[in-house]
This record gives C-alpha cells, structure tokens and sequence, in this order.
C-alpha cells in the first residue's frame, strides 16, 4: 500500500497571514487542494493522509474525507507523528 503523507503543520508566520499559507486561496481554491488533486490522480497513491496543526484536523478530516492526525511543533515531530500514525493503523512493511 502506498500512502502519501501530507504535511500541513505549519502556521505560516512568515508568510504574514491571518491563516496558514496552506490554506489560503490561489486561482479560488486553498493551496492544500492541489496538493491533495495530484495525490488523488496519481496511480500509485492508495491512501491520504494530512498531518495538520490540532486546530485544523478535524476541520480537514471532514472537508477533505482523508485522514488526518495531529502534527508537532516542529516539522521533524510532525513527520514522526504521521508514521506513528501509519506503523499503528496499516500494515506497512516499508
């Protein structure tokens, strides 16, 4: 099973907005769904799975109809959190 674990954490304080930069619009449509479009074509993609700051994940869950878990404070933490979170719900032998 091939699972594509999308990283969505960030709070965006550089980029200066109100939101995560994730979330914001580009051509009227949050930049996450382009991400989450070429994830859905891609033949080789069987699962999705967003690891997203805590205020977002069951926003995203129920928008999106993915998975979703809760990331860390850093990125390294949220990376980790997504393959816990795999090693405990699939059986993924890679």
């Amino acid at each position: 099973m091939n699972i594509a674990l999308v990283l969505s954490g960030g709070v965006g304080r550089r980029f200066g907005s109100d939101i995560p930069k994730q979330y914001c619009k580009l051509r009227g449509k949050p930049v996450i769904e382009y991400v989450l479009d070429v994830c859905r074509l891609s033949k080789v993609t069987d699962k999705i799975i967003i690891v997203a700051n805590g205020e977002y994940v069951e926003k995203l869950r129920q928008k999106y109809e993915v998975e979703t878990v809760e990331g860390g404070n850093e990125r390294n933490r949220s990376i980790k959190s997504g393959f816990d979170y795999i090693s405990a719900h699939y059986d993924c032998d890679k």
